[in-house]
Formats: structure tokens, C-alpha cells, sequence
């Protein structure tokens, strides 16, 4: 699983690995992975913590990590992907959940206005010698940059 994992990821910028994430929530029950497969193939990851004591804090569930990577596809994989996070975080008994988004992922953020998410928090990233990363249009990407 970690490997399909670090291959979705690695699509989307390569050596991109969440990994120690997917390991840490798992090893210190902070939450859970929520993986979309299609045809036995992950299309779709978030690592999710849920509740007091984690980084989502009480009554929350929060994405540290979710991507999607691009393909004509990734629009309505994305909500999917959501979807599921949702109802994984009704499943915990909380009812907010809560996302960061860099705002060069446009269609990102557009899906996730279109649902009714708001900001709470606004950053600004200065990326090293001005390599984008998977900053970018075209990204589906859930990340925590504080």
C-alpha cells in the first residue's frame, strides 16, 4: 500500500512521499488513510487526524495530506475524494472538516468553494530557488504548510 501510495504521489511531483505521514497516524491512532481504488489501483489518498489530541483538535477532522493526480479524471476523483472524507469524518462523530489548499491549485480551491469550504487561515509559501513543486494549476492537493 505504501508503495502504490509513494507511486500516486510520485506522479504528481516526483520523490514526493507521505509515507512517515501514512506511518505516523497509523503507528499513534491520530486517525486514518482513506485510499480511492479503481480497478485495484489507488487513485486517491488523504491522511486524515480526527479529534482532540491531534492537529485537527476536538470536533474535527483534519486532512494533513490528500492528492489526486492529474488525468482527465481528477475533477470528479477529487469530490469523490472528498466525499469520502466526509463521511469518514460523520463515521468519527465530527462534523467539520478541515482542508489547506495553496491557491496555485486552482481547480482545487474552486471545488472546494463550490462546497462550501472557507478560509480560516491564510500563508504564504516562498518555495526554494522558485521551483513550483506540485504548486501548481492542474494539482489536486491537500496540504498542510504551517
Amino acid at each position: 500500500m505504501l508503495t502504490a501510495c509513494h507511486d500516486l504521489t510520485g506522479r504528481i511531483y516526483e520523490g514526493l512521499d507521505v509515507a512517515r505521514e501514512i506511518r505516523a497516524v497509523d503507528q499513534q491512532h491520530l486517525g486514518d488513510t482513506i485510499l480511492l481504488s479503481d480497478n485495484s489501483k489507488i487513485v486517491a489518498l488523504a491522511v486524515c487526524h480526527v479529534g482532540p489530541r491531534t492537529e485537527a483538535g476536538s470536533g474535527a477532522c483534519y486532512a494533513k495530506f490528500a492528492a489526486v493526480p492529474p488525468g482527465h479524471d481528477a475533477p470528479a476523483t477529487f469530490n469523490h475524494l472528498l466525499d469520502a472524507c466526509d463521511k469518514f469524518a460523520s463515521s468519527r462523530g465530527v462534523e467539520r472538516f478541515v482542508a489547506g489548499v495553496n491557491m496555485s491549485h486552482h481547480e482545487a480551491c474552486r471545488a472546494m468553494i463550490a462546497r462550501g469550504f472557507r478560509t480560516d487561515l491564510q500563508l504564504i509559501a516562498l518555495p526554494r530557488d522558485n521551483d513550483p513543486g506540485y504548486c501548481r494549476p492542474g494539482v489536486y492537493v491537500l496540504d498542510d504548510r504551517r
